[in-house]
């Protein structure tokens, strides 16, 4: 295979801009989790606020949607 030029700085400033982004929503994540008491309790409001985050932006597929299980 043929390598096309400028690549590998194509392929840095990606992975840079990611990491910005990633960083500034997770930074929003724990600014929006308001006064977290220290401990394992901080952590359990930061991914409690990630899971919340991440199912209110998340494309479900009706194939994939729990259905309410039937009881016969």
């Amino acid at each position: 295979m043929k390598r096309t030029k400028g690549a590998k700085k194509r392929k840095e400033k990606l992975d840079k801009l990611e990491k910005e982004r990633f960083n500034a929503n997770l930074a929003q994540l724990v600014r929006g989790t308001g006064n977290a008491t220290p401990g394992a309790d901080a952590v359990q409001d930061r991914w409690a606020a990630l899971k919340s985050h991440v199912q209110s932006n998340m494309e479900t597929k009706s194939e994939f949607a729990q259905q309410p299980s039937q009881t016969v």
